[in-house]
């Protein structure tokens, strides 16, 4: 066995638009209704006027680096332009700058002196915020209506309404949205925020099968702790902190903000009553030996910089000696975590927990889907004021969201860098796929990015993103790897039938946001929440677990969680009217 270093990939890539027709073919379907491309050789717009169109993005890619090409000099990109008339110049600074625009970088440097790209690329949220508003942005609702309707009639409505700000218009729509196609295609899995893994080698040893509920895995757990010595087992059960895992919402936790319909009030999720008979059973195995923590207190902002290197740490140096981990998917790389054997032959030793576990014999998964984009990949694109040629950048961003210009974009031409099978799955080729020595699931090689597959995405459409992560090949050939993409799939199509029952986007505008006001004192109050959790999984006793649940619900209140709460409540009100009069979520009476 070897163990995998947990890598850190910010590997996303940006760019392109724009079109002079709006109108692509169609292309044809699959018996699921998923749209083929016709693997036809794009016309070349002759009757197009060329135009050059800058591009500023928060992505670094410099020319330095051999693995990523300049706009023009991959195939992609290439058709991009045959297709558009659209050559991009791109402003992406220098190796010294920062990898975001934030304070000091270029992004304040362009809305400071007014001097902005034509198109902007930001990926954080808190950019994202700030460029949607008319003084750095054209709405891309009135140059569609005027420029390019066919773009906005082919929209999600529900999609359109999540981006729409107070001025009522849309400056960009985010990458990572899911459509009620993804949602209506059995096949398509959405990302599982929580995930548990187990040594099925072992579990063949003991005799035992996947549990089907939390009673059967704690069942398993204090079985593997029993026998640990002869399973070469130090850590039956590990987190990196107290909450990273599942089982709180498999024992009926809600892990985010949602709507109480009894108060009438928008709740977070720090109070509810589910998190104590968590806690306690947490603290008893925490106190028996079978839940294995860090030796201090994980920071529970684990994707953080300074938090990144004892996360790794701690997950590299238990990885050979755990039976069963349960992690974050904002973890690195989480599929490095498992053991992975150098002998091909050798059946995968790890496996999902693809399904929830029931509790008291119930399913009581209560799964979240409040996010208007930026699941899995994040980021959007704007028009600025700058733009004198926003007729052509409509189109440019309408050739790119569509089903044709996505499919080239993430997965290229087709019997060239990708070929479906009758269902419709995307498996790449062999010059373009991972090679089996590729254990860590990494993206694309150098020699594909080289090509530009899946690097001019700077905006995304979920059926084509949806039908690649539905794919059990794609870019797998590792045995391993390919084991690990099944499971997975299986755990987000499972995850999605849940998720799809809680569909209230309008609940992502009651939280504050980086910038909002309240949002420093939302922090606070999460980390004094975080805090208590950690200090009640590692109390000595279940009765101290009882007065630190009882001191802590004292603690939020002279905190200001219940004038918190009433904001949210405010905004959610707020954001709700515009759903309402188009006919969504009219059940939810604030």
């Amino acid at each position: 066995m070897c163990m995998k270093r947990l890598y850190t990939a910010i590997w996303s890539v940006a760019l392109i638009l724009m079109m002079t027709s709006c109108t692509p073919a169609t292309p044809a379907m699959t018996e699921s209704g998923t749209a083929l491309p016709t693997g036809a050789e794009p016309d070349r717009l002759s009757s197009a006027e060329p135009v050059t169109l800058t591009l500023s993005s928060t992505l670094q890619h410099t020319n330095a680096d051999s693995a990523y090409p300049a706009w023009a000099e991959d195939a992609i990109s290439r058709r991009i332009a045959d297709m558009t008339g659209v050559q991009l110049v791109l402003e992406l600074g220098n190796e010294t700058e920062s990898t975001h625009f934030d304070a000091g970088g270029m992004l304040q440097v362009m809305l400071s002196s007014g001097d902005l790209s034509d198109l902007i690329f930001v990926r954080q949220q808190k950019d994202i915020d700030r460029l949607s508003d008319s003084a750095y942005s054209q709405p891309l609702d009135v140059l569609a209506a005027e420029h390019c309707p066919e773009f906005w009639d082919s929209l999600d409505p529900l999609e359109i309404l999540n981006n729409q700000q107070e001025d009522g218009h849309v400056y960009a729509l985010p990458k990572g949205y899911y459509t009620q196609q993804v949602y209506d295609d059995p096949q398509i899995p959405i990302e599982v925020p929580r995930t548990l893994y187990l040594r099925r080698d072992l579990l063949q040893r003991l005799g035992r099968e996947m549990p089907a509920s939390v009673e059967e895995l704690e069942s398993l757990l204090y079985q593997v702790k029993d026998q640990a010595q002869s399973l070469g087992i130090q850590y039956p059960l590990r987190q990196i902190n107290a909450v990273s895992s599942p089982l709180a919402e498999w024992m009926g936790v809600k892990r985010y903000v949602y709507w109480d319909a009894e108060a009438r009030s928008v709740k977070t999720p720090l109070r509810q009553d589910a998190w104590l008979p968590y806690f306690l059973r947490m603290n008893q195995w925490y106190r028996d030996g079978v839940l294995a923590l860090p030796d201090v207190e994980a920071p529970w902002r684990s994707g953080s910089d300074e938090s990144l290197g004892p996360v790794i740490d701690y997950f590299e140096e238990t990885t050979a000696y755990s039976f069963a981990t349960a992690a974050d998917e904002i973890l690195p790389a989480a599929s490095s975590m498992y053991v992975l054997d150098e002998d091909p032959t050798t059946p995968f030793a790890h496996a999902y927990v693809t399904a929830p576990l029931t509790y008291e014999g119930e399913v009581r998964l209560q799964a979240a889907d409040t996010a208007i984009g930026g699941q899995v990949d994040q980021g959007a694109l704007f028009i600025s004021t700058s733009c004198v040629r926003a007729d052509r950048a409509i189109c440019f961003m309408q050739y790119l969201k569509s089903q044709e210009g996505a499919q080239l974009t993430h997965w290229g031409v087709q019997d060239e860098h990708y070929t479906l099978d009758e269902d419709g799955f995307v498996t790449f080729t062999a010059d373009y796929a991972y090679p089996q020595q590729m254990v860590d699931d990494m993206g694309f090689m150098s020699s594909v990015k080289k090509a530009g597959v899946d690097y001019w995405t700077l905006m995304d459409n979920s059926l084509v993103t949806g039908r690649l992560n539905a794919s059990p090949t794609a870019y797998c050939t590792n045995p391993d790897l390919l084991e690990i993409r099944k499971m997975k799939i299986e755990a987000g199509v499972n995850y999605k039938a849940y998720a799809a029952q809680n569909k209230v986007p309008a609940l992502y505008f009651a939280e504050p946001h980086e910038g909002d006001a309240g949002y420093d004192e939302y922090l606070a109050l999460l980390d004094t929440w975080h805090h208590a959790a950690w200090e009640m999984v590692t109390a000595p006793s279940s009765q101290q677990v009882e007065s630190l649940w009882a001191q802590l619900m004292q603690d939020l209140s002279t905190a200001g969680l219940d004038a918190m709460e009433s904001a949210m409540t405010a905004r959610f009100a707020d954001a709700l009217e515009r759903y309402h009069a188009a006919g969504y979520f009219t059940d939810i009476q604030p």
